[in-house]
């Protein structure tokens, strides 16, 4: 779900969801958002192993071994961050193996690119690809918009494609009672800290709410080189506000585009969930950044900065990969998203952090065709266990997590990410939904925030702010 300052990592999640304190960074709330570098490549784990040419005897379904045409076709597929091409391509290529005449055509773009590209052709009527990436926060918009082909129950019923996925990842691509996205990632929110730092070192308890949070960072925040301003903080803040109110119970939005924390019902709580984050911030003992620059992962390199709170994907994204140092392997720990205040019930804390769907538009002449390759490539559980293994992807295939969870991942002391991620999933079930009016809710609540931090608003009046800017730019 993901993320407004610059966006890296998770293509323009920065620019839809987080907060930022310059206009520089605002920028990136819409359509102009940073191009997304390409991630580190993911270590293996476990065995190195070849993507499955047809699913085991459990898979949740059975791929034909004749192609559904009966001519020649070359499908193509559009993704970005190595999802298309480094990612599904080699399970792709095992498909066209097993179907003579399919010739598959993974394609990888830059995330702006691709929604560009993919935008001119549903207004065109025509130059769309056969299967498309599709953000999960976009995802309604694109709803409204009516381009996507259900998928047909002959392929996959509801019941069964409920059966396949993790609902944290399906609930936004189901619509009217009918599935149209192909899950590809669990967008589960996660913690992680450096255990060798707070109980190691400084001997303190390992907060299990955000409530607790608050007494640890203040016991974490130092001036390390005595210059007068703090340099160590226990993370940052400027990231996506929403995971904190979808923690608190707050609902997001709906399919009418309302942005609901700020509706009567739910502002009062909304701000008590805003007077805490900016009270982090303004007290100096969280740092005001973003996560996802070259100086926020050095500030996790050299330790600095000693947890972050984030989607799943970041475990290898950023803490193995752009903010890896070597000397910190085997120190950092995963946690499940942690309760709203002490004493809060554990399964109903929760939250969501983007995802992404593969899904067919209805320019797409070889329907049968594109969507027999999404169930093999998609919803197979070998498939998705050999992506989390081969490429790290946290798949949000449920089938695969009792093989994944067994996997014991030396950089985070022997836990297993997947056993973790897939119980942050569960928890995170129904908490979120974008809504076709979500792209403006990081740019609305970051300038809230900034307000709130930087010039001392009252946080009620800061969001009455954002709720009169939401209402004003709103499109549907």
């Amino acid at each position: 779900m993901a993320s407004s300052s610059k966006k890296l990592g998770r293509r323009e999640f920065l620019g839809l969801l987080t907060g930022t304190a310059t206009s520089a960074l605002l920028a990136a709330c819409g359509p102009q958002a940073t191009p997304e570098p390409m991630r580190p490549s993911p270590e293996p784990l476990g065995e190195p192993e070849e993507p499955t040419e047809e699913p085991a005897e459990e898979a949740p379904e059975e791929v034909s071994t004749e192609a559904p045409v009966e001519q020649e076709v070359v499908v193509e597929v559009w993704g970005w961050d190595a999802r298309a091409s480094e990612d599904s391509n080699p399970v792709l290529q095992k498909y066209a193996e097993a179907h003579p005449g399919v010739t598959i055509n993974a394609v990888n773009m830059g995330f702006e690119d691709v929604q560009e590209k993919l935008l001119a052709a549903f207004v065109a009527g025509t130059g769309a690809p056969h299967i498309t990436f599709a953000a999960v926060e976009r995802f309604a918009t694109f709803m409204k918009m009516d381009v996507f082909q259900p998928i047909p129950d002959a392929i996959m019923s509801l019941s069964e494609y409920e059966d396949t996925y993790f609902q944290e990842s399906y609930d936004p691509f189901v619509w009217d009672g009918k599935p149209y996205g192909w899950c590809f990632d669990t967008g589960a929110a996660v913690w992680y800290h450096r255990n060798d730092v707070l109980v190691d070192e400084l001997g303190l308890d390992v907060p299990t709410s955000w409530e607790e949070f608050t007494y640890t960072a203040g016991e974490v925040a130092a001036d390390t080189d005595e210059d007068g301003e703090n340099d160590r903080f226990l993370m940052p803040i400027q990231v996506v506000y929403d995971m904190w109110l979808q923690g608190a119970g707050i609902p997001l939005s709906n399919q009418d585009g309302d942005i609901l924390p700020l509706d009567d019902e739910n502002f009062d709580q909304t701000v008590e969930v805003f007077k805490r984050l900016s009270g982090w911030a303004k007290d100096e003992v969280v740092a005001y950044k973003t996560p996802f620059d070259s100086a926020s992962f050095e500030a996790y390199k050299n330790g600095q900065w000693l947890s972050v709170a984030i989607g799943n994907w970041y475990q290898s994204f950023g803490l193995k990969g752009f903010g890896r140092n070597p000397d910190w392997d085997g120190v950092w720990r995963i946690n499940p998203w942690l309760t709203w205040n002490t004493g809060d019930d554990e399964e109903q804390a929760g939250a969501k952090w983007g995802g992404a769907c593969w899904a067919v538009p209805k320019q797409t002449e070889e329907v049968e065709l594109c969507m027999d390759i999404c169930k093999f490539t998609w919803a197979n559980k070998e498939n998705g266990i050999w992506l989390a293994k081969n490429r790290s992807i946290v798949s949000s295939v449920r089938a695969c997590y009792d093989e994944l969870s067994q996997i014991q991942d030396p950089f985070y002391a022997g836990q297993s990410y997947f056993q973790i991620t897939s119980l942050a999933a569960e928890r995170a079930a129904g908490k979120w939904f974008g809504g076709p009016n979500y792209e403006l809710f990081g740019g609305v609540f970051g300038e809230a925030m900034d307000r709130m931090v930087l010039e001392d608003w009252d946080v009620a009046d800061a969001l009455n702010e954002a709720k009169n800017h939401f209402e004003a730019e709103r499109k549907y």
